[in-house]
């Protein structure tokens, strides 16, 4: 069955619709802060800093990544991980909803939430996101610094991969509402005016630091350091840089 088609007062008794629609747009604010932070992480580390940045230049970049990482995990445990009836988590929202369902709809949900589960990847990922939780964020256990264990790391793509399992999940639960998970100006399926700036104000900022960079005009301000500069740069590179002087309406170099 396709829940996705049904209004939650198809599916759950009335007495719990008032929990579950607080509950809903309590984690959906969640996820779409969670969301837009991961958003801005990405943008942050793929940028080219080795093209137009000195590595004096950069620490600010890689103070909001770290932190955005940190703040990220923080997220994401709360919501998934943390155990005890006082603590709201998107896993108790789900099976207060499970005990909540009209009998004529519950063998179809149960199916429908066993899809949902958490995998053993994505349960491996969480232990890790605890664990980092409580050795270096929210605390700090000696063991961790002078005996890290580089099998606790959890990367960006892990960070990524919890993110989406959360998405999917928050998604399963809100029948026929179709969630944003990130706010207008950054994400991709709201359709900006055609001569307006779609850029998001995180590709604003790297891109002031691109057009602002030596660089970016090295080949009109100096054609014999360009010359000399073009010799050692790949051609990957050379695409990135030309991708960016069109983009502020340089020709190609």
């Amino acid at each position: 069955m396709d829940f996705t088609t049904l209004a939650p007062e198809d599916v759950l008794e009335p007495d719990v619709l008032p929990y579950y629609k607080e509950g809903l747009e309590f984690f959906h604010l969640q996820l779409a802060h969670l969301n837009s932070t991961i958003f801005v992480m990405d943008h942050v580390i793929t940028f080219p800093y080795h093209l137009f940045s000195h590595a004096n230049e950069t620490l600010f970049f890689k103070l909001v990544f770290n932190n955005f990482f940190h703040a990220s995990v923080l997220v994401i445990t709360r919501m998934a991980t943390d155990q005890g009836e006082e603590f709201f988590t998107l896993p108790r929202f789900k099976n207060r909803l499970r005990r909540s369902v009209k009998h004529l709809y519950l063998k179809e949900f149960d199916n429908h939430l066993r899809s949902l589960r958490f995998d053993a990847s994505t349960r491996q990922l969480l232990r890790k996101a605890e664990n980092l939780r409580h050795t270096k964020v929210a605390h700090t256990l000696e063991a961790t610094i002078f005996q890290p264990n580089s099998e606790d790391a959890l990367r960006f793509g892990d960070l990524k991969a919890l993110r989406d399992r959360l998405n999917d999940l928050l998604s399963g639960l809100s029948f026929h509402t179709d969630l944003l998970m990130l706010p207008p100006q950054y994400s991709g399926r709201v359709q900006h005016p055609a001569e307006s700036d779609s850029r998001s104000d995180i590709e604003k900022l790297l891109d002031l630091v691109a057009e602002h960079s030596e660089l970016i005009r090295l080949p009109e301000s100096s054609p014999q350091m360009w010359a000399i500069q073009r010799r050692y740069t790949t051609s990957d590179d050379l695409a990135l840089l030309n991708r960016y002087r069109s983009k502020f309406k340089m020709p190609e170099v």
